[in-house]
């Protein structure tokens, strides 16, 4: 970026972005407000608040003849106005993005892609004196070899490698001793093949082999947010390997029409003894109860129907040039932090579009069931209701509202475990 920047003059207006040689920079900060109804996510007696944010960004672009490169990253800051909210304040959050696509074309090509995100979620545990937040850092590594043999054809093949580490306040830990909880690492061979029969529109072929270690075989439970009492002192959580395999199709089949349609299996098997090795470590002997694989039920293996299937099934309609209308499904599966793994099913509707030449309006409902299966055992219900309203003042201003409602449900609970209602006002700048 610094030689980019000194090879050539960069030149920009207010909004038009910086462009230098090929590059294209967009700077860009946001200040907002959010008030929210429930902000530790607790079940009964909810505490709202009040915080500020900014968020600085920037984005990268460079197309060029033989390489495209994409860089994109922001963080946020967020302060509670509050002074009893202080452990909710936060000034780690931040996501990077880079994509790199080198010999486009040509018949042998190589793509790399990372993602790097550092987030917060609040927790129960109010009375942590520093911080109520569980923090993830996940950083996703993707790199493929592509071969075009000729015409519509491009096959991938290539690795994927994946960290994620979990931080929860100490309070909230046994003995005040966990502010690592826990930390992941998986990786992989994949495979794609991508046969584009229309301009737009292609036939898809996905496999992953993925392997995840986990480097906390046990880990403590505190409190009853399980819901149940029969959990122990420790959660299981087993190493394992996944295997997924996927195909559909995905492109724009009428001007006005966009499917994405794709079904296929995943298949998540568990090592006991993972958990079993592990717990000579922290003083648990063979006979123990917590490490038993067959009464605590961490040894169930996802091998069959329906946790299994993966579907995805997307429908995008354009009633006018200036609107997109969304009717979405998924079922998917992922390994879990604090169980095996987690069998959903997602439904959407979506709507984007313009109101007028600089007013913009975004609405969405979701509803998600989950099944969690492993030690913990349960079956929730997430439901999304958000929607916003854009107007754009000119090309470097634009001034946002935005409103949201979140409830998760558990037969587990008898209340729900939780709701919260928000909103915020935006202000966004971008040069």
């Amino acid at each position: 970026m610094l030689g980019l920047c000194a090879s050539a003059s960069a030149q920009a207006g207010p909004g038009d972005h910086v462009r230098t040689g090929g590059v294209e920079f967009t700077p860009s900060v946001s200040f907002m407000t959010e008030w929210r109804s429930n902000v530790y996510l607790v079940e009964t007696s909810p505490t709202s608040g009040l915080n500020l944010q900014v968020v600085p960004a920037i984005g990268l672009k460079l197309d060029g003849n033989a390489a495209k490169v994409e860089l994109d990253g922001q963080y946020r800051a967020r302060y509670y106005t509050n002074s009893a909210l202080q452990n909710l304040n936060d000034f780690s959050e931040a996501d990077v993005n880079l994509d790199i696509d080198i010999g486009t074309d040509s018949i042998i090509g190589l793509k790399l892609d990372d993602s790097f995100s550092v987030q917060t979620q609040a927790t129960e545990a109010s009375y942590a004196r520093d911080r109520a937040l569980t923090t993830v850092i996940q950083n996703d590594a993707r790199g493929a070899f592509t071969i075009r043999p000729g015409g519509a054809l491009a096959f991938d093949l290539g690795g994927q490698f994946s960290y994620q580490n979990i931080f929860t306040p100490k309070e909230a830990s046994l003995a005040n001793t966990q502010a690592n909880l826990n930390s992941k690492t998986h990786f992989g061979p994949t495979f794609r093949t991508k046969w584009t029969f229309f301009p737009k529109t292609a036939f898809v072929l996905n496999y992953a082999y993925s392997m995840f270690d986990w480097d906390q075989n046990l880990v403590v439970a505190k409190g009853d947010n399980t819901g149940t009492d029969s959990i122990g002192d420790w959660l299981a959580v087993p190493d394992g390997t996944s295997h997924r395999a996927w195909g559909g199709l995905l492109g724009r089949f009428t001007e006005r029409l966009v499917l994405n349609l794709s079904g296929g299996y995943a298949r998540f098997v568990y090592d006991e003894e993972s958990v079993v090795g592990f717990a000579s470590q922290v003083g648990l002997g063979g006979g123990d109860a917590e490490v038993d694989p067959t009464s605590v039920g961490f040894d169930a293996d996802a091998t069959g129907i329906p946790d299994s299937l993966l579907v995805v099934a997307e429908l995008e309609w354009s009633p006018s040039i200036a609107s997109i209308l969304t009717l979405g499904y998924r079922k998917d599966i992922q390994d879990s932090w604090f169980t095996n793994y987690v069998a959903y099913h997602y439904g959407f509707l979506r709507y984007q579009g313009l109101m007028a030449a600089r007013v913009g309006l975004e609405a969405e409902f979701g509803y998600r069931a989950e099944k969690y299966v492993g030690e913990v055992s349960r079956d929730d219900q997430l439901i999304q209701v958000k929607g916003g309203l854009a107007v754009k003042a000119n090309n470097w201003l634009q001034v946002g509202v935005n409103g949201h409602w979140v409830r998760r449900l558990s037969p587990a609970f008898p209340l729900a475990e939780y709701d919260d209602l928000g909103g915020t006002v935006e202000l966004s700048f971008t040069y």
